[in-house]
């Protein structure tokens, strides 16, 4: 299955969204989430968590900005109050839930055969993290989600969304696999507050915000994050290196065919 499948996200500015949504009634402007979410829904995606969503099947970046032209259509107010809107290829998800819940810890036993960008997903329960974090203070749970935070930074994730993560380079299952057990063992209380763990393969990421603000044509998205950008700066190196130690060794080859050339003149 190739990266053919497509995630939406978005983020509203909550001023000028109660300044535009067109229910002046108190309180209304929290139906923006559901109108979103119900339209979504009928055309093709399904949602994942907070503002995102992703399709069920296979879908072109033409049938993804016609979804977005629905949108807008349907609901003018949100080119007014949308703050940020991307795009981003996806491929398989896999649900790591049931094992973490089980085992206490992920192997390696799902089909995952390439080597992409890979994005984490979870979710916390509350009532399990109040029990399981730390008996020693009432509130100490509420740092939680800072503590995964930290830990997946160090290990060359980024922050996306709420408890989304995404790595900056290609990386394995096998990789993924110890880096979840890793953060298990510096985080032990992790597999039993896990409510929901997700890793899903990410490719490129397209900003949508300028066709929501402006409605420009878009004929060929220009990517905000490749999947392998750190891997092609190396390459350029290794490549560069490379070229350099060739050229040495032509210059070596050529300064020993020059000694022969003077020697055999010499006798």
């Amino acid at each position: 299955m190739e990266l053919d499948r497509k995630e939406f996200h978005f983020d509203l500015d909550i001023k000028l969204l109660k300044d535009v949504y067109p229910s002046k009634h108190e309180n209304a402007w929290k139906s923006a989430w559901s109108d979103i979410k119900n339209l979504m829904m009928r055309n093709g995606f399904d949602h994942q968590q907070y503002s995102g969503y992703e399709s069920i099947g296979r879908m072109s970046y033409q049938n993804a900005y016609f979804v977005i032209d629905t949108l807008i259509s349907e609901y003018p107010w949100l080119t007014d109050c949308v703050k940020a809107a991307t795009f981003t290829e996806i491929g398989q998800r896999y649900n790591l839930t049931e094992e973490l819940k089980t085992k206490g810890s992920v192997s390696n036993d799902v089909p995952f055969s390439r080597d992409t960008r890979k994005e984490i997903h979870f979710d916390l329960s509350i009532e399990a993290l109040k029990r399981s974090y730390s008996p020693l203070s009432a509130h100490a749970w509420k740092k939680a989600w800072s503590d995964i935070r930290l830990f997946l930074e160090s290990q060359g994730f980024i922050h996306t969304q709420y408890s989304g993560y995404e790595s900056s380079v290609n990386l394995s299952m096998d990789s993924i696999c110890l880096t979840l057990n890793s953060l298990i063992s510096e985080l032990p209380w992790f597999p039993e507050a896990v409510k929901i763990a997700t890793v899903t393969e990410i490719g490129d990421r397209h900003d949508a915000l300028a066709y929501i603000k402006e409605q420009h044509p878009v004929v060929a998205p220009t990517p905000i994050m490749t999947p392998n950008r750190t891997q092609q700066v190396s390459c350029l190196r290794v490549e560069a290196n490379m070229a350099k130690m060739a050229s040495k060794a032509l210059e070596r080859n050529q300064l020993t065919c020059s000694m022969h050339a003077t020697d055999r003149e010499s006798r």
